[in-house]
């Protein structure tokens, strides 16, 4: 059995040296390594031996590690290690822009006198953290449509999600959840359209957060 190491660089070797040597372009015995067979028993892998030839290729890993704030979390609650990551902004964000999103197709629409939308209202910080906190327990609990968390069939019931909110209050705001203003998209192919429009400002705002938290490992 080959050693990590050696492993890990025996596809660059091969793509490296191997194919090239194939095509005639240079040839394996310039390199100081060690086939475990000829390239039809191992599929066209070449183990490199000498650690001079590749430690060039790695580079050295000096980063911080770990939980990189101040703040003490001896004794943080789970909340408070999620408040991290998900900051005060976050939630400002997609708050704002569901209602904003909301008032846009209303002020844009004639409503059908039945249309559960009557019923809209501007959402806050702490119901929308309820609604994806609810979002997070449908992972936790798998049924088939939404309405079955609401269901009172005896069972599969479920009490928790009535007791947060309404099945009508809560597939109002999943219909306009949004994350960007729609008016600010730029359409395909016009200068500055963005593939991730609909969730540029979260990428914006979460990246920049996770990175200033924590930092991985070498072997994530």
């Amino acid at each position: 059995m080959q050693c990590p190491e050696e492993v890990g660089v025996a596809a660059v070797q091969w793509a490296v040296c191997g194919r090239a040597g194939r095509r005639g372009r240079g040839s394996r015995g310039d390199l100081d390594i060690n086939r475990a067979g000829n390239s039809d028993d191992n599929g066209g892998w070449v183990y490199l031996r000498n650690k001079e030839v590749y430690q060039d290729w790695i580079k050295h890993f000096d980063e911080l590690v770990g939980y990189l704030g101040e703040k003490d979390l001896t004794s943080a609650s789970p909340l408070e290690f999620l408040s991290l990551f998900l900051t005060d902004d976050f939630w400002n964000l997609i708050t704002n822009e569901t209602n904003r999103y909301a008032h846009q197709f209303l002020n844009s629409q004639q409503l059908k006198p039945s249309s559960r939308f009557h019923n809209w209202y501007d959402v806050s910080v702490s119901e929308m953290k309820a609604f994806l906190a609810l979002h997070l327990c449908m992972g936790l609990v798998e049924k088939a449509e939404i309405e079955d968390y609401w269901a009172e069939f005896w069972p599969t019931y479920t009490p928790g999600f009535g007791k947060v909110m309404s099945r009508n209050r809560f597939e109002i705001i999943l219909s306009f959840l949004h994350f960007a203003n729609n008016s600010e998209y730029v359409r395909r192919g016009q200068p500055g359209h963005d593939r991730l429009f609909k969730v540029r400002p979260v990428i914006d705002l979460i990246i920049p957060r996770f990175s200033a938290v924590y930092g991985p490992l070498k072997e994530l």
